[in-house]
């Protein structure tokens, strides 16, 4: 009797041992988050003049035999310019303001609350003058505090009123080998207490055309496929390209991705994007507008991971490496398909 309840009492003891440890395992990072059903929060546009980048404000940050890197005061949003053919290549062009994404990055933050907040540079940023900028020594460093405020964005961080929102992201823009590298240090962002940043866009607009030239998409499938997006066609919606295979718990319309970079050729010139970190996390966006020809193509990044039900939303563990895109850019016709 005694062997019996003592092998009992071991039973026990290894299964709240066990438990324990699985708990730690599975759980430790886990966040369950009721939704509150209240629609998502988007911002105002702001006006076009921090929309859509005027040269008369921009200036020279670093330049190199082939680029030169500007920045433009009004918009702070990046141009780069090709010192061969003096074309340049614009976060914030008119292209891009039509899709609505002239900006330098944006996030989807998800809220105690239970609701979604959908903030940008420009909208939660800019307008607020919430920005700071340093130069660097082969670019600059620009960081966009984000909040619904002027005053949460301008305020000190430990002067933020209980369940404010604001996120303070850091870019590193910089000159590399005749490329363009942006690049984010995940684990210095900021969040305010009671929010999560799940995902991350970066430049939207920098590879942005319309029917006017020939457009093309070199989609990153592993097989060299070209998507023309010259034309109107309603079949040709938006998709996403998920790098190392489909997010299957997003629920969101995708396919698979087998290398972590883009092409888009626009008339004659063409830009390609090369994610050399946070691959593992990042997709490829392609959307097209109604009624608009041509289409915009970018990064996109999971920050934390999550999967949502119809009443609640579970968050996991937050990225808190590093983010960095090469862009290459090509002109002068030199960019066939070969």
């Amino acid at each position: 009797m005694k062997k019996r309840r003592s092998f009992i009492c071991l039973l026990l003891v290894c299964f709240i041992l066990l438990s324990t440890l699985l708990s730690g395992c599975t759980f430790e990072h886990v966040r369950k988050i009721r939704l509150s059903g209240e629609q998502a929060y988007y911002p105002e546009a702001a006006p076009e003049k921090y929309r859509i980048t005027d040269t008369q404000s921009l200036s020279s940050v670093y330049l190199t035999s082939s680029l030169e890197l500007l920045f433009d005061s009004q918009t702070a949003c990046i141009a780069v310019r090709s010192n061969k053919s003096g074309e340049s290549s614009y976060c914030a062009s008119s292209y891009a303001d039509k899709f609505g994404l002239s900006y330098v990055l944006s996030v989807r933050i998800a809220g105690a609350d239970g609701r979604s907040y959908y903030l940008n540079s420009r909208d939660n940023s800019v307008v607020f003058g919430a920005i700071k900028k340093e130069n660097i020594e082969n670019g600059i460093s620009v960081t966009y505090s984000l909040a619904l405020n002027t005053e949460d964005a301008l305020c000190k961080r430990q002067s933020l009123k209980k369940e404010a929102l604001r996120a303070d992201i850091t870019l590193l823009f910089e000159l590399e080998d005749n490329s363009l590298c942006v690049s984010i240090d995940c684990s210095d962002m900021f969040i305010s207490e009671g929010y999560i940043i799940e995902k991350l866009r970066l430049l939207p607009g920098l590879a942005c055309g319309n029917a006017e030239k020939e457009s093309f998409f070199l989609l990153p499938d592993g097989c060299g496929v070209l998507a023309d997006i010259s034309g109107k066609a309603a079949a040709d919606a938006d998709y996403m390209y998920y790098c190392f295979g489909p997010d299957v718990s997003s629920g969101e319309k995708g396919a698979k991705a087998y290398l972590p970079f883009f092409a888009f050729k626009y008339g004659e010139s063409a830009v390609c994007a090369t994610v050399e970190d946070g691959d593992a996390m990042a997709a490829f966006n392609y959307q097209r507008k109604t009624g608009l020809a041509g289409a915009a193509v970018f990064p996109e990044f999971t920050i934390t991971s999550f999967e949502q039900t119809e009443k609640h939303l579970f968050t996991g563990i937050t990225y808190g490496g590093e983010i960095k895109v090469r862009y290459t850019f090509i002109v002068n016709g030199k960019n066939d398909y070969t």
